[in-house]
């Protein structure tokens, strides 16, 4: 199976899963956004960061 089929069944299957990380102004220490990072549970022993899937 190719890459994309591959991240595809991951997506239908629910397997990706939002880390949401918080934005901080230094100076204020004041939210200012987020950015979300995305990792792919393959399987209960395996979680995937995205230099490995993309």
């Amino acid at each position: 199976m190719n890459s994309q089929v591959n991240i595809l069944q991951g997506i239908i299957e629910k397997q990706f899963i939002p880390y949401i990380q918080p934005v901080i102004d230094a100076e204020t220490e004041r939210l200012i956004g987020g950015e979300v990072l995305m990792r792919w549970r393959k399987s209960d022993k395996e979680i995937l960061t995205p230099e490995k899937f993309l």
